[in-house]
């Protein structure tokens, strides 16, 4: 958010957000942080696309895997698998602290 509202103050909207105007609150703030949001899942992207590549260039220098088979190689990362068990409910009939 810090980044969307040094946008505005750096342009020509300053004044109008300074004077909480109604349209750049509501359609200027939104628009540009969902813009910001786009953004760092692009970056996010493009930093696994190459991390990728790198290691597939990685596998040929090392392992002399051909151009074909690099291409088809994709990196799974293991995950661990969660397993449940339910127990069954028990019924007691009687306690056993009373007498009688």
């Amino acid at each position: 958010m810090y980044n969307v509202a040094k946008i505005i103050y750096d342009s020509a909207l300053k004044d109008q957000l300074l004077n909480d105007k109604k349209e750049v609150i509501e359609n200027v703030l939104p628009a540009l942080a969902a813009y910001e949001a786009i953004m760092i899942i692009k970056n996010i992207l493009d930093v696994k696309e190459a991390e990728k590549k790198k290691e597939i260039e990685k596998l040929e220098r090392d392992g002399g895997i051909s151009n074909r088979l690099a291409k088809t190689v994709t990196i799974v990362e293991e995950q661990p698998e969660v397993v449940t068990t339910a127990s069954p409910a028990k019924t007691v009939a009687g306690s056993p602290l009373k007498k009688g």
